[in-house]
């Protein structure tokens, strides 16, 4: 019997535009508390079809992970289950996003 992976992480391409505006919203809102910070990933990812559903996974001064997924309205479904993870280095974020 094969031994098959529970989840699958594939590394979702980003153009530098979207990247940057993500990692712009997270320095705008990285003083605040969790429940903040998740709110303003939230909007930021929905939209009228779509429903962010964000859960901050961890957080330290150099990390902030975030396991998101989008619910859809109109087919009443749950899609793009994604891992988002942050990373300050010596002062500056980067961003990396995997598809679970």
């Amino acid at each position: 019997m094969e031994n098959k992976e529970k989840f699958a992480f594939r590394k979702v391409k980003m153009s530098e535009g979207v990247e940057v505006e993500f990692i712009k919203l997270l320095t705008s809102v990285e003083t605040k508390n969790d429940e903040d910070v998740i709110k303003a990933f939230k909007v930021q990812l929905s939209s009228g079809v779509l429903t962010c559903h964000a859960e901050m996974l961890s957080r330290t001064p150099s990390q902030i992970i975030f396991q998101t997924s989008q619910f859809s309205k109109p087919y009443n479904f749950y899609k793009n289950w994604e891992l988002w993870v942050f990373s300050n280095i010596l002062g500056v974020w980067t961003l990396n996003r995997f598809r679970i």
